[in-house]
């Protein structure tokens, strides 16, 4: 009867054992997963800082025309209206 006991006992353990075994291979595959997909969105924001860097350029050489594009037509606008004055005159 001891024996039969500690069988089942036995028996029970290891049912305990491979199922914490299966857990934990779950679990590690998930951390895996995890770890790669962390490395993937590091990668990923790597090239967007990459990308913004070169556009931030451009959007400041935009803006810059454009404060030379407003100049230019204020010029014009005073051009105009003394152009205007003089005929009037």
């Amino acid at each position: 009867m001891q024996r039969e006991n500690e069988q089942k006992r036995i028996d029970l353990l290891s049912g305990k054992l491979a199922e914490s075994e299966k857990s934990l291979e779950e679990l590690s595959k998930k951390e895996g997963d995890y770890i790669s997909e962390i490395e993937r969105l590091k990668r990923d924001k790597e090239d967007l800082k990459s990308d913004i860097v070169p556009l931030k350029d451009e959007v400041e050489i935009q803006k810059k025309k454009s404060l030379e594009i407003d100049e230019i037509l204020e010029e014009m606008e005073k051009v105009e209206e003394q152009a205007s004055r003089n005929i009037a005159l």
